[in-house]
């Protein structure tokens, strides 16, 4: 919408008074710009998976086709907000296929191909285009189905096949009384108890420490106020969220099939960082993108998923290292105040840790077999912990290496 601005003076007694309007329209009226965050713009479900990134020309080509011939009317908007809410689940179920994928970009090439001549010569042009291209296509089914054996040629090597297998699964049942330290009973009906707890097997780490928050970028078309390009700016993380927390909260739950003199297993972990910032207006000033009113929420999610080696020759040690290290995907989400959908990225990456546990267990050793009699907590420790996290994809770099500690226990 276009808003245009009368302007007067206001005394001390709240008396306004003295309207002025200037000549020229330009100082007096205007178009608000379109708000923009770190995010925006990345969101090509179908076609970023089946070409494998967001930063791949073709899907930079249905982006552009999208903001040029959709955006600007009202069909093409309904088309593309009817994409946005139903591509998402297409779209991961495409990206888990390499056949998939291969499909989808056959299929998708006739519809590329029409962006581009639209992109480059017109509608007209690219609607003959795409006519042609049509002939072709039922001519080249024609022949498929007069000759049947490349048909079925055809077919067979597309065709899946599935698979099910079916599993017996036998169950243990504990004897209520385990729990309470309980090892066996006699023939003649006593009941054998051992007050030494063994190692637990499985274990939680709620852990708080200061990281990095992501390097992503994006790269604005800035415009004036008639809405002409103007030329290119790059705007970082840091320009929309200038003063971002670096606290990270994460929790790892660990399990031990394997526990003896020491304890390997398996860790799966979760971390959050937050923070707030506003967006970045469309229409530059003096080439630079002002500050926006529109607020935003961003959200980091570090997800681990690795092996952990733990250095514990008692069940109740004073101190136990520990060295940990897998596979992690941290995920991003921008959220608009105004706006009920967020906009999501992510990538796949690794990360290595290694500290110490210092058991508080120890110090008091009723309490500790109290809480290991009745809530089965084994040891109580304090955590200290480095951590290394890297990412590195095409929309954005997480790099991390810092310092986090926190509370454990074992059960």
């Amino acid at each position: 919408e276009r808003y245009c601005l009368i302007m007067g003076n206001m005394n001390k007694a709240q008396n306004i008074y003295y309207f002025t309007t200037a000549n020229d329209d330009t100082k007096t009226c205007g178009t608000p710009s379109e708000v923009v965050g770190v995010l925006d713009d990345k969101s090509c479900f179908i076609s970023t998976a089946a070409f494998g990134s967001d930063m791949a020309p073709e899907v930079q080509s249905f982006r552009d086709f999208r903001n040029e011939f959709l955006l600007t009317n009202s069909f093409g908007k309904a088309f593309v907000n009817f994409y946005y809410q139903f591509s998402p689940p297409v779209a991961d179920f495409i990206s888990s296929s390499e056949l998939l994928k291969s499909l989808t970009r056959m299929v998708l090439s006739p519809v590329l191909f029409f962006a581009k001549i639209a992109l480059q010569f017109g509608r007209l042009v690219s609607v003959l285009s795409l006519l042609v291209l049509i002939i072709l296509l039922s001519q080249m089914s024609k022949f498929l189905f007069r000759q049947k054996k490349y048909l079925v040629i055809f077919v067979l090597l597309l065709g899946v096949q599935l698979k099910a297998e079916v599993e017996t699964k036998t169950f243990t049942i504990q004897h209520p009384g385990a729990k309470e330290g309980l090892k066996r009973i006699n023939k003649d009906g006593s009941y054998i108890y051992n007050l030494e707890h063994d190692l637990k097997n499985e274990s939680s780490h709620i852990r708080l420490g200061q990281a990095s928050q992501p390097e992503i970028s994006i790269v604005i078309q800035s415009t004036d106020a008639a809405g002409n390009v103007t030329g290119e700016n790059t705007l970082f993380f840091e320009d929309f969220y200038e003063n971002a927390s670096k606290l990270i909260i994460s929790y790892d739950y660990e399990w031990f099939p394997w526990v003896d003199k020491a304890m390997l297993g398996l860790q799966f972990g979760v971390g959050i960082m937050y923070a707030d910032g506003q967006g970045r207006l469309k229409i530059s000033q003096g080439g630079v993108n002002p500050v926006a009113e529109e607020k935003y929420s961003f959200l980091t999610v570090p997800l681990n998923f690795g092996a952990v080696y733990r250095l514990q020759m008692t069940p109740q040690p004073w101190i136990a290292p520990y060295v940990a290290g897998g596979g992690t995907y941290v995920g991003l989400a921008e959220k608009r105040e105004d706006k009920s959908t967020p906009n999501f990225t992510g990538g796949l990456g690794f990360y290595a840790a290694g500290g110490a546990l210092l058991n508080l267990s120890k110090i008091n050793t009723e309490d500790a077999f109290d809480l290991n009699s009745e809530y089965g907590i084994g040891n109580l420790w304090f955590s200290i912990e480095y951590r290394i996290t890297e990412v590195n994809t095409d929309a954005f770099t997480f790099q991390n290496r810092y310092v986090n500690g926190g509370i454990s226990f074992d059960f």
